[in-house]
């Protein structure tokens, strides 16, 4: 189980904590977002063997997207478990925009924008085929009715 706690986050990022429950340790994340999809870039802030035995076991943690701050609440998504490492090599920086270098192409893409909706209205129960209609839709684009996570298909007619 996971816990998180929010931090003020350096560099103008937005900053959390996960701390996993099994163990001791604290990890600090920048999140960074490139055209609607996320990146956590974890590192290990301290040494997460506690005693003998595997250390691959004792640094493995999962991200988890919630409609909540509590994790207890209603889960959209779930990572798959990483390994989570304190080896400077594979540091990672922040990071900052130069207006001398124009606009990076993950900032270029437009939003998805809504057009209409059919049908548009109907039962809760689920089981019907909703038809979005709108532009700058894209492949992996999720769709979500209130809190509920649906399947969706893209089709470029």
């Amino acid at each position: 189980m996971l816990r998180t706690g929010r931090k003020k986050g350096g560099c103008g990022g937005v900053g959390f904590a996960l701390i996993n429950s099994n163990i001791t340790s604290e990890l600090a994340y920048q999140i960074s977002q490139d055209s609607f999809f996320l990146k956590f870039f974890l590192k290990c802030n301290q040494n997460c063997l506690k005693n003998a035995g595997n250390p691959r076991d004792m640094r493995r943690f999962q991200v988890v997207v919630s409609t909540t701050v509590s994790v207890e609440g209603h889960v959209l998504a779930v990572s798959d478990n990483m390994f989570v490492h304190n080896n400077s090599k594979h540091g990672r920086r922040a990071r900052r925009l130069d207006p001398s270098e124009g606009t990076p192409s993950y900032l270029e893409h437009a939003a998805p924008c809504i057009k209409a909706i059919s049908p548009s209205e109907g039962w809760t129960t689920g089981g019907a085929t909703v038809i979005i209609i709108g532009d700058n839709f894209f492949d992996g684009l999720q769709v979500i009715f209130g809190t509920m996570l649906v399947w969706s298909e893209l089709s470029l007619e």
